[in-house]
């Protein structure tokens, strides 16, 4: 059983580091209050200033509380996905999680239109690399280009030779570039490490694709 000195519950951690109250923090992760306030007295024994820190992030609340209160709740629903999965949600996320990633979207927005309320951007640094790295998107960016290259050229051989390329006894490079490319997206999708929007594009493109490999 793991013990105290590992936090049983990371997520509320975050949730407290950023300035959301134990009522609050009760109420979503639908937990007892005499539960999530034990939790805390032992974290705060076992890592003096804890309360500190929340003490920090609940004096700046007044900007963002009343009716702005959805804001901590899509906070909440941000740290609980980040505590689950070691990230943030993105755009291939589905479910409760998209609308989360679009929240966030949003808050980057402000953060680079300076909007952002006083205390705001304190709690979001609490989701780690909530702020992107622009030099890290643009390479992203030049590789979904050219995927999506390779998925045009993939169909346009289709249409042409009415076959899949091959990446074994191969007629051409080109068929041998497109089969070896092919074959890494059935790879991927085994291993369930394709994207959601790419698999999504090889469906519509070429129904059944994972099935000729």
């Amino acid at each position: 059983m793991v013990g105290w000195e590992v936090s049983r519950h990371p997520e509320w951690d975050l949730m407290f580091a950023a300035g959301l109250n134990i009522p609050e923090i009760s109420a979503h992760c639908h937990a007892q209050r005499n539960t999530v306030w034990r939790h805390f007295q032992i974290r705060e024994r076992l890592e003096p200033g804890t309360r500190a820190r929340h003490d920090a992030a609940a004096a700046t609340r007044t900007t963002y509380d009343g009716p702005a209160q959805t804001w901590v709740q899509h906070l909440a629903d941000a740290l609980t996905f980040k505590a689950a999965h070691g990230r943030l949600p993105d755009a291939s996320d589905c479910g409760n999680a998209k609308k989360v990633h679009k929240w966030i979207q949003t808050q980057r927005r402000g953060h680079e239109a300076g909007t952002l309320k006083q205390g705001m951007e304190a709690a979001l640094d609490l989701l780690g690399d909530w702020i992107p790295n622009t030099a890290a998107i643009a390479r992203q960016e030049a590789l979904d280009g050219l995927w999506r290259t390779r998925l045009a050229e993939l169909v346009t051989f289709v249409n042409n030779t009415g076959h899949d390329p091959r990446y074994k006894r191969f007629a051409s490079d080109h068929e041998h570039t497109l089969g070896v490319w092919l074959h890494t997206q059935t790879q991927h999708r085994a291993h369930r490490t394709l994207p959601t929007w790419r698999m999504a594009a090889l469906d519509a493109a070429l129904p059944g694709w994972h099935s000729h490999q």
